[in-house]
């Protein structure tokens, strides 16, 4: 580009030559520079977008994270922003996503589970405040406890579990 420009074989002088050919490859490599590390931004928030979409999913709580890439790319490996990055920048970033839902989930299930205990510390005394000494059967009460929202989050053995104690 540079040897066919008529400004740059206007000047003469060698060290002249070279100082503005110095100049002008800084600056295409400055800018060359940005562009890449646009480009890698722009590759991780679209990744980003996928690992939100494949925890909307449930496709990486409760998973491994080996587990969660093949589950991942095969529900998106045809996605361009699944390869927006770089192999082990992709690892790295669903291993930390596999963790964060991971803890998510269970700080929800012990939420769900503190509830519970709640729900049926409140059923049982009042209860017994009616005047009724024995706790009746689970399948007894279930039909009150259904309608709570910490209902859905547990397992049915967890549930009885946690009313027979």
């Amino acid at each position: 580009k540079l040897v066919h420009d008529p400004r740059f074989s206007a000047i003469t002088g060698q060290k002249e030559r070279k100082l503005l050919f110095d100049m002008l490859a800084k600056r295409i490599d400055s800018e060359k520079r940005k562009t890449q590390a646009v480009h890698k931004l722009k590759g991780r928030e679209a990744f980003r977008e996928l690992l939100t979409k494949a925890d909307e999913m449930e496709l990486l709580h409760g998973r491994s994270v080996e587990r969660a890439l093949s589950a991942m790319e095969r529900r998106f490996g045809d996605d361009e922003r699944w390869d927006a990055v770089a192999e082990a920048k992709r690892e790295r970033m669903v291993a930390e996503a596999v963790e964060e839902a991971t803890k998510r989930v269970e700080k929800e299930k012990d939420e769900a589970r503190a509830a519970f205990r709640a729900l049926v510390l409140r059923t049982l005394s009042s209860l017994k405040k009616d005047g009724k000494d024995d706790a009746p059967s689970f399948s007894h009460v279930r039909r009150h406890f259904e309608g709570d929202p910490c209902w859905p989050k547990l397992g049915s053995t967890e549930r009885e579990g946690m009313y027979s104690r």
